[in-house]
């Protein structure tokens, strides 16, 4: 990383907080003086443009996942799964086109399992070593989760590795060889909170709608 690299970064869309989460790597990267670009769809651009004053743009279609408005979400996004398998193979393939094009020499994915490449080295950022769902499935899930994992050159886990963390079991576990927890992320700074004392509470939502809004209705309430 010493000397400048093109470096593409393209956050899931399940929601803005894999956006968000990627806004302190971009800004550390470009402090070192390399050059970033973003893959994202317009809703997550349009949320960088507002923290950021530097990156290049490429149009590049999210999941597109909506959540039950009510029942299970297990069959849900078991119903869901036939699109994400078909997404994860066209990102898959629109990432070598871009790396021909791009001339990118390090590809950084949060959570978006199709963005890994033999062309260059390609990172990949999840707090979800262990997903969380019933029985079976979640074994299952593990399984293919890791196969995805060592799919990439390394995997980034924004987490703390002691007890003193945020994920617990959620981001815990046995590692694969890639793996190395990085501390957790945050794009705000002390300087920006501490000038609004006088909030007690904050409350910052994100995720897929409808249920985005509806947890938002009920914490106004």
């Amino acid at each position: 990383m010493d000397n400048p690299l093109n470096i593409l970064i393209s956050p899931l869309d399940w929601g803005l907080g894999h956006t968000t989460r990627c806004i302190p790597i971009a800004k550390e990267l470009h402090n070192r003086g390399h050059k970033i670009s973003f893959g994202v769809n317009d809703e997550q651009k349009f949320l960088l443009e507002q923290e950021l004053d530097f990156g290049n743009y490429i149009q590049f279609e999210g999941y597109n996942i909506q959540y039950p408005r009510g029942g299970s979400m297990a069959i849900k996004m078991l119903l869901e799964s036939p699109k994400i398998l078909k997404r994860i193979r066209t990102e898959h393939n629109e990432l070598q086109v871009l790396i021909d094009k791009h001339k990118f020499d390090l590809v950084i994915s949060d959570n978006r399992f199709g963005l890994h490449t033999q062309k260059t080295p390609c990172i990949y950022i999840t707090h979800q070593l262990n997903i969380q769902s019933p029985g079976l499935i979640k074994n299952q899930l593990h399984k293919i989760h890791g196969k995805y994992i060592n799919r990439f050159t390394h995997c980034w886990i924004p987490d703390s590795e002691g007890k003193i963390n945020l994920g617990e079991e959620l981001s815990h576990g046995k590692l694969h060889d890639n793996c190395s927890y990085i501390g957790t992320l945050s794009r705000f700074n002390q300087k920006a909170t501490s000038e609004n004392e006088d909030i007690d509470y904050l409350a910052i939502i994100s995720g897929p709608e409808p249920q985005r809004s509806e947890f938002e209705s009920i914490i106004i309430t």
